[in-house]
């Protein structure tokens, strides 16, 4: 007789799969063909866009050329990972990657489980339904790029220090903070715990990655004269501040840029120098909240930690393209069952807040636009991440006590406890 264990895996199985291939069944009854589904998402009319271009070519000519291709901002460890498929002829190299993006797809659903210690078949359903409709998913598959692939290996890094596994937590960080440079950002709640042995770890990894093994295969003075050209390009430069008129902000999703198309692209210096400093100021609220997070006693402290930071990107990566926000998703979810339910108009206003910020992130919403520019250009996939990071700061700010943050400073600063002492009378 099978057991009513066996019996309920088997039944979520059955919902999973169900939802998953409703969800595809509907993208084919909309689309029809990828090549439909590739013209409705964005410009550029090549299937996975850059991958077709910028990695591809990479993959083909890292041994030969030994620089960087045009469009590829990455290291040259990346150029290396697309070895293989740059060996293939294009349209075989291309299903290899369609079937790596939808693996690292599925990954993100069963790592992140594990990583928020979620087995509540509500939890998997939900966070299920939004991962295949999120439209920074969509995006992702729309340009082939490997945003899915870089935050699947943050999430395994998460779910391997919180089981103890320090070491291999910070190889897998070091292997997307190498591959695609702003992972770097998530070792912050890391180095706001002061975790000494993690961050050695992890700067090994990076030096193993970034240049041990590039230069064991294509040398030392190509690997170094790679990381050159890589910075000259202009997505490398200025990462907190933009200029008037700049071309490059038609979609992105940084703040900034943001702000300033929709001001109209132009507006006077002394108020672009505002919309920069407000950029700034959220950035460093940001990270206030995520190293007293970090460094908190209460549940969840770190995967909190990890949301301030996750949520900070649209403040500090200059492109944050959608497909940046592959994340949003998980910690949507997560947030749903994780929110305290204590006081009940903070409680409904928080939950209306994440309502919303679902909404405004789903491919659902994106398709009631007759103008797929619109969507973009609004920068609903930013709104949609500052409600998020809002919630967060709803549910950790009354958490925090007056104490609680001299006794985080006293860690950091020892000088700091002089502001616990009382002037004697």
């Amino acid at each position: 007789m099978n057991s009513p264990l066996r019996i309920s895996r088997f039944l979520i199985l059955v919902l999973e799969l169900g939802i998953a291939l409703s969800i595809l069944l509907f993208y084919y009854l909309r689309w029809g063909t990828f090549e439909n589904f590739n013209a409705a998402i964005d410009h550029c009319d090549f299937i996975f866009c850059d991958f077709n271009k910028p990695f591809y070519i990479m993959g083909e000519n890292i041994l030969t050329v030994k620089a960087p291709t045009n469009g590829f901002y990455y290291s040259p460890f990346a150029a290396l990972l697309f070895l293989p498929y740059g060996q293939q002829p294009r349209q075989l190299a291309l299903i290899w990657w369609g079937i790596s993006l939808f693996i690292g797809l599925i990954g993100l659903y069963v790592v992140w489980q594990s990583s928020m210690h979620r087995t509540n078949p509500s939890f998997k359903l939900l966070y299920l339904f939004l991962l295949f409709t999120a439209f920074p998913v969509l995006h992702n598959f729309k340009w082939g790029n490997i945003s899915i692939l870089i935050f699947l290996l943050i999430f395994l890094s998460i779910g391997l220090y919180q089981s103890g596994r320090w070491v291999w937590s910070s190889f897998w960080l070091a292997f997307a903070a190498t591959v695609n440079f702003y992972p770097v950002l998530f070792v912050l709640p890391f180095l706001f715990k002061r975790d000494l042995k993690f961050l050695i770890a992890f700067g090994l990894f990076i030096l193993l990655l970034a240049i041990i093994v590039p230069t064991a295969v294509i040398g030392f003075d190509p690997t170094i004269n790679f990381y050159l050209e890589v910075l000259k390009n202009p997505q490398s430069r200025s990462p907190f501040f933009v200029i008037n008129g700049d071309p490059r902000g038609s979609t992105s999703q940084y703040f900034p840029r943001l702000m300033l198309r929709l001001l109209g692209g132009t507006i006077p210096e002394f108020w672009l120098i505002i919309v920069q400093a407000a950029s700034l100021l959220l950035l460093a609220g940001n990270m206030c909240m995520a190293w007293l997070a970090a460094n908190s006693k209460l549940a969840g402290h770190l995967q909190w930690s990890f949301l301030f930071v996750f949520t900070s990107i649209p403040f500090v990566v200059p492109t944050s393209w959608s497909h940046y926000f592959v994340f949003l998703p998980a910690f949507q979810a997560w947030a749903v069952f994780a929110i305290d339910r204590g006081g009940r108009v903070l409680a409904i206003l928080k939950y209306f807040i994440l309502f919303v910020s679902i909404v405004l992130s789903n491919g659902l919403y994106y398709l009631s636009f007759e103008k797929r520019e619109l969507y973009a250009f609004g920068g609903f996939v930013f709104w949609a991440d500052l409600l998020l990071m809002i919630v967060a700061c709803l549910e950790w700010i009354p958490r925090f006590k007056y104490s609680d943050f001299l006794g985080t400073l006293e860690q950091w600063l020892p000088a700091a406890t002089k502001l616990r002492r009382r002037p004697s009378s």
